[in-house]
């Protein structure tokens, strides 16, 4: 890593040679230290490379004549001005696809989208710059190959109620649905969104994006959603709550577990209201969902292992209760690979 340089000296030459004072855009990187009264975040880093998402899939039902999916789609394509590829996945449910669907192409030769759908879709879309590609074949291996081709940095996923009440794989021999597998396996971040808006959402277009909440335990996997949670508040000017969710949260603790809650933000970041910071005792999915409902947040982001340490019966426990938490959220919930 880069030290940190101190441009103090430089700047105060600068300016007594005329020269401008030079603008940076910050951010922070974070560590978690062990101490034995507990874990603690520090900042030891400044950078000049931006975060940001330049390329962003959407998976649902594009012919449902209300999709919220698209509508959250479209918001943060427009945050950041990322291009998105909008997949139509009709066969996106509960059910398990059937073995004969064809395969996926290796070719990058995906489907085109009917010109029926095209010419609904097209006013819509026509505020981003997208794609509009249909899915061949079963679900997930046909992402799967979308996703290392295209490398988006989120995925915006559509959970139809099917598949919302698919339980989450715990030692059974239970196949795992199309939502399931391309929630816990994608290798970007994840954004589930239910089928229906919820009440009060406004029209598709206007996606709610006022209140996010991320919860954590400091764990290193439920950090690596702090950079994607500021960046989306500071972008859309949201509310932003930081919220720590542990059987050690003790109330002589809680002034310094809310001042490392604080320190997740990184100094420069823009923000329209000062972030919310609150400790609750309790497991953290279940910590979760109760937060989300009582602060009628619009987006839930969590912190999840990568794919590949889905083996480990920590990481399988971890992943499971996060596809619980995607699918009793009201809001929709963005889960970051750690």
């Amino acid at each position: 890593m880069t030290q940190i340089t101190d441009f103090s000296a430089t700047r105060r030459a600068q300016r007594r040679d005329g020269h401008a004072r030079p603008r940076r855009r910050t951010y922070c990187s974070i560590r978690v230290r062990r101490h034995p009264r507990g874990e603690r975040v520090t900042r030891i880093q400044e950078s000049s490379r931006p975060s940001t998402w330049s390329s962003i899939v959407l998976a649902a039902d594009l012919a449902l004549p209300e999709n919220h999916a698209l509508g959250v789609g479209l918001k943060l394509a427009s945050l950041y001005g990322a291009r998105l590829i909008a997949a139509h996945v009709p066969t996106l449910g509960g059910a398990s696809p059937s073995p004969g669907g064809a395969a996926p192409s290796e070719t990058g030769d995906e489907g085109q989208v009917s010109e029926s759908l095209k010419q609904i879709l097209a006013p819509q879309l026509a505020a981003v710059s997208h794609d509009m590609l249909e899915c061949r074949g079963e679900p997930w291996p046909w992402l799967r190959a979308l996703l290392e081709r295209a490398l988006p940095q989120a995925l915006v996923l559509e959970l139809s109620r099917r598949a919302r009440e698919t339980p989450a794989l715990s030692g059974t021999s239970r196949r795992a649905s199309p939502a399931e597998e391309i929630c816990l396996r994608a290798p970007c971040a994840v954004v589930t969104v239910d089928t229906s808006p919820p009440a009060g959402a406004g029209e598709i277009r206007g996606a709610k994006l006022e209140r996010i909440l991320l919860v954590t335990d400091f764990s290193v996997e439920s950090l690596a959603a702090a950079p994607a949670a500021v960046s989306l508040a500071s972008r859309a000017q949201a509310q932003l709550i930081l919220l720590y969710a542990g059987d050690s949260a003790r109330q002589k603790q809680t002034n310094a577990i809310c001042q490392t809650l604080r320190d997740l933000v990184p100094l420069g970041t823009r923000l329209l209201l000062k972030p919310e910071c609150r400790v609750e005792r309790g497991v953290l999915a279940e910590v979760a969902l109760k937060a989300a409902a009582e602060d009628r947040a619009d987006l839930l982001v969590l912190g999840i292992p990568r794919p590949e340490a889905g083996a480990a019966a920590t990481a399988a426990g971890a992943l499971g209760a996060a596809w619980r938490v995607c699918r009793e959220a009201k809001c929709a919930v963005l889960t970051v690979r750690g």
